[in-house]
């Protein structure tokens, strides 16, 4: 489980109060070599699903899934973007979606869709098992 960031809004501005796992991950943004985008999506998936689910303190890994998921898919399905320096070295979440992609374009062709309008029709056990 990770605890998510709490977000207090004062007037116009907003503070942010960080625990000591927060400053860590900013800490490790900050100076971790960024070989492909796995950690940044990990990092906005926490910010979205906090975002949906204000009052929750707590988050599931398999709940972030789908969030990165989406964002690969969008990134993958309508640009083709390479995810690594490396395209031998892709994360393997990026691996997975281009496998669904490859599926979805199979079944439904080749139109590229966001991912929040074809989500009902992809399987995640895959993936849940995976990460």
């Amino acid at each position: 489980m990770i605890q998510l960031v709490e977000f207090v809004v004062l007037s116009r501005k907003t503070k942010i109060l960080m625990d000591k796992y927060i400053k860590e991950l900013t800490y490790v943004i900050s100076n971790g070599s960024m070989e492909n985008t796995y950690k940044m999506g990990w990092v906005r998936s926490l910010v979205d699903f906090s975002i949906f689910n204000p009052n929750k303190k707590l988050v599931h890994f398999n709940e972030l899934s789908r969030f990165i998921f989406g964002y690969y898919w969008n990134q993958t399905i309508f640009f083709n973007l390479e995810q690594s320096p490396n395209p031998l070295k892709r994360p393997v979440i990026h691996q997975i979606v281009i496998d669904k992609v490859k599926q979805y374009q199979s079944d439904y062709g080749y139109q590229p869709i966001f991912f929040t309008r074809v989500k009902k029709n992809l399987t995640f056990m895959t993936l849940i098992k995976i990460i």
